[in-house]
């Protein structure tokens, strides 16, 4: 009887070696589900410390070393293997990365075949800890996997070693070929919405999850999302999305516009002796201009169709509305756009000839000749006195008439397709008529010349000579001085400052950037150099401690600011969206918020610094930290900062806010330093 229980026992612990024990597999899984569901990463740790000890406990700590190798084969291991990955997480999301890294080199010993993905968290650990040898033979151990992360992966690991590099740029070529859409959905920073169980490679969906999954990754190597930005030209840019039809309701309610059932619109696309593309919108009465598109590339059946939607909805000439009959040039125009010209009850028209329009073009290339032939007049005029003076011969002089002039960068980014930029802006004003004389834009810096020229072009439209011109500073006064002084022109340096060219500037921001632009930190009221350097100084100091990568994103912070002001914080960046500091003035706000909770965020305040490039923040607070020497960590640390109002409206905080952010981004620093969390 012995012998028979001792030979049962020894075939039930072979069955146990092969097939596990069912029942300590579901205890296991319950502790890897509530892991999964635990409201922080120490409840989270806990859980999969339990799960991973009563599978060891049970089994016996040597079973899954004698198993080592194949244990992603087997069933029964699969929800110790999920703990371990799920540990794995909780160390990397409260800073112990060396740990980490100690599990997922565990890991990859134990299931060789990686059924549960964690060479990705491997490869971000390597990344993170700057071991980028590691990091290359781990993307060399997976080359032979049709996914198109593994060259974006190899490119971001080129530059993270060595920079900007020819290596760097002919990986990142090799990585677009692999998946052009990439870049795009990289440096966008949207959450990927939807589920991916099977994905296209090379393809948007592939994309999606490359970029939801390893932007966290990018972000922590400095540099290397501007430089994805500024590698990705034309050559290597993605094909847009297909642009789709309008919807049922967008239709209606252009169908719902006031209608002349006179009017006729001409509407044309055309090629420029510069290769741009224009899409003019021109009455068919009197040829007035109603709405122009202007492109460097072919615009497609839908972006044209949205251009003459919005001249039906903001059109240059007067109100919103229908026009009776649209006139178009055969074959430039999709045939589906007769169905939809019926729905709003247009009638469309095809002619061979359109009067009206081909006039307005005509106008507008014979404005095109006049200014450039103004243009070269005034360069061989140059900075000779005596040529300026000849220019301006038998214009008259009106005394007390007052002009400013200026030339400078755009107060605003003009975003869109491409590298994001600011265009040059000249402007000259009469202070006096409190109007723009000449408003000019160029893309690249002016020479010295420009403001001159520009300044005699206005004299010329004008058809008088002002008494007085004011600039920005006594070096422009004394460039211009002379010349302009010939022909009796004072110019004086601006001690107040350009007021009107301001005013228009602000005007023209609105414009290029939409009303919602956020107003410039350094022109809040008493808003000074100290405390902006201290701010900008405090961000720079966060930014390179990393804390995304240190402290857990539920993790909030009692910070004593100023005045022993109580806030919150929580650091943002572990998702790989947004990085920066989040400051709050109640622990029920932020509770609110940690759980998204979108009615009552729009009923909150809080303050928050968000980093990101050069172009997200104002281009005036650009112009102060580059002009004034604030500090800055690096091409993706430049720092917004913004106060949250109720119903989402941000604005630049106040001068007592900008303290208490800098109290609070220094308390980061310092808690990080010392290595805690918590109070």
């Amino acid at each position: 009887m012995a012998k028979r229980k001792k030979a049962a026992g020894r075939r039930r612990a072979r069955a146990a070696d092969r097939f596990g024990d069912f029942a300590i597999d579901d205890a296991v899984e319950a502790q890897a589900m509530l892991g999964d569901l635990a409201d922080t990463p120490a409840e989270s740790e806990a859980r999969y410390r339990e799960g991973i000890a009563i599978a060891e406990r049970d089994r016996g700590a040597d079973w899954f070393e004698r198993q080592a190798g194949r244990l992603g084969r087997m069933p029964e291991a699969r929800a110790y293997l999920q703990c371990r990955r799920g540990l794995v997480q909780c160390l990397v999301a409260t800073g112990r990365h060396e740990e980490a890294l100690a599990e997922c080199e565990r890991l990859a010993r134990l299931d060789t075949d990686d059924t549960i993905s964690a060479r990705f968290m491997h490869l971000d650990i390597l990344i993170t800890l700057r071991r980028f040898a590691a990091a290359r033979a781990l993307c060399s151990r997976y080359a032979h996997e049709p996914y198109s992360g593994w060259p974006y992966f190899r490119a971001l690991i080129a530059f993270a070693d060595g920079g900007d590099s020819a290596e760097a740029r002919r990986l990142l070529s090799e990585a677009i070929e692999a998946n052009p859409h990439v870049p795009r959905l990289l440096l966008a920073g949207e959450q990927i919405e939807g589920e991916f169980s099977i994905v296209t490679v090379g393809e948007e969906d592939e994309a999606a999850v490359y970029a939801g999954n390893a932007r966290a990754t990018w972000l922590d190597v400095p540099g290397a999302m501007s430089w994805l930005r500024g590698c990705v030209d034309a050559a290597h840019a993605p094909p847009d999305r297909p642009r789709r039809p309008p919807s049922g309701a967008r239709l209606d309610a252009l169908a719902a516009l006031p209608q002349d059932g006179a009017e006729e619109w001409q509407i044309d696309l055309s090629r420029g002796p510069g290769r741009e593309w224009s899409l003019h919108v021109v009455s068919g009465d009197d040829g007035r201009m109603i709405k122009v598109e202007v492109s460097t590339t072919k615009p497609r059946g839908e972006e044209m169709w949205n251009v003459l939607d919005q001249a039906m909805r903001f059109p240059h000439d007067g109100e919103p509305r229908r026009p009776a009959v649209v006139a178009m040039r055969p074959g430039v125009f999709p045939a589906s756009w007769g169905k939809r010209f019926l729905r709003l009850g247009i009638r469309q028209e095809v002619r061979d000839v359109l009067p009206e329009l081909d006039r307005a073009m005509a106008d507008v290339d014979d404005r095109i000749a006049l200014a450039e032939r103004a243009r070269a007049e005034e360069a061989d005029a140059g900075f000779d006195p005596a040529a300026v003076a000849a220019a301006l011969a038998g214009l008259p002089q009106v005394p007390g008439e007052i002009w400013e002039a200026d030339v400078s960068p755009a107060p605003a980014w003009v975003t869109g397709e491409g590298e994001p930029y600011r265009p040059w802006l000249t402007l000259v004003v009469s202070r006096t008529q409190n109007q723009v004389i000449v408003p000019d834009m160029s893309m690249a810096r002016p020479d010295d010349g420009h403001l001159l020229r520009v300044v005699l072009r206005a004299v010329r439209e004008a058809g008088i000579r002002p008494e007085r011109l004011d600039v920005a500073d006594a070096g422009v006064a004394a460039r211009l001085g002379g010349p302009l002084g010939r022909a009796a022109i004072g110019v004086a340096a601006s001690a107040d400052g350009l007021a009107m060219i301001e005013t228009v500037a602000e005007s023209l921001a609105v414009a290029i950037a939409g009303p919602d632009t956020l107003r410039p930190l350094a022109r809040v009221p008493g808003m000074t150099d100290d405390v902006q350097r201290a701010l900008y100084a405090a961000a720079a100091d966060f930014y390179r401690a990393r804390p995304w990568r240190k402290l857990p994103s539920d993790t909030p912070l009692d910070i004593r600011g100023p005045g022993d002001r109580l806030v919150h914080a929580v650091v943002m960046g572990q998702s790989g969206i947004q990085q920066g500091l989040a400051v709050y003035e109640d622990r029920t706000t932020l509770a609110a918020a940690m759980r998204g909770d979108e009615k009552a965020a729009a009923r909150s305040t809080s303050l928050a610094v968000m980093y990101g490039e050069a172009f997200e923040i104002a281009a005036r607070d650009h112009d102060a930290i580059q002009q004034r020497g604030f500090e800055v960590a690096g091409p993706e640390a430049w720092p917004l900062v913004i106060r949250m109002e109720p119903g989402f409206a941000a604005r630049p905080p106040l001068v007592w806010e900008a303290e208490l952010i800098t109290a609070c981004l220094r308390d980061v620093v310092k808690r990080v330093a010392a290595g805690g969390d918590r109070p």
